[in-house]
């Protein structure tokens, strides 16, 4: 199966920010709703986990654009404003956005580590068939 074209830095850090901005704006229009119920408010910490992403996917392709190095800062300040997004809906919510946002950073890792491993051997490939090409 061929591998689709990744989006530019430029345009994940754009569209990150669109879907940041738009999910924070339904979650605090439909806060009322998503307390209401104990069901409702186990959403709203799903809802605010999204936040948590589109938050995390921002400040990496942020520090790629400025050529720095994302680490655990933007972890913790990503998680951070999940948490209070969260918490503007209830405590319920914050507790259960910690549960899914733990599980999409181990998801996440889990996907860098497969798609930065695929690169390196990737080149390593390349690099020993240019090799062998220049010896012929």
């Amino acid at each position: 199966m061929a591998r689709a074209e990744a989006a530019s830095p430029g345009t994940s850090m754009f569209s990150s920010l669109v879907l940041f901005l738009l999910t924070l704006t339904a979650q605090q229009v439909f806060k009322a709703q998503l307390a209401s119920s104990e069901l409702l408010t186990i959403v709203g910490g799903l809802v605010s986990s999204f936040l948590f992403l589109f938050a995390l996917t921002f400040a990496g392709n942020f520090e790629e654009t400025a050529k720095g190095r994302a680490g655990w800062p933007h972890v913790i300040v990503s998680l951070l404003i999940a948490e209070a997004a969260a918490l503007s809906v209830h405590r319920v919510s914050a507790t259960t956005c910690l549960l899914f946002s733990l599980g999409i950073l181990y998801e996440v890792n889990k996907i860098s580590a497969e798609v930065h491993e695929t690169a390196h051997s990737g080149g390593a490939e390349e690099t020993h068939l240019s090799r062998q090409s220049k010896r012929r």
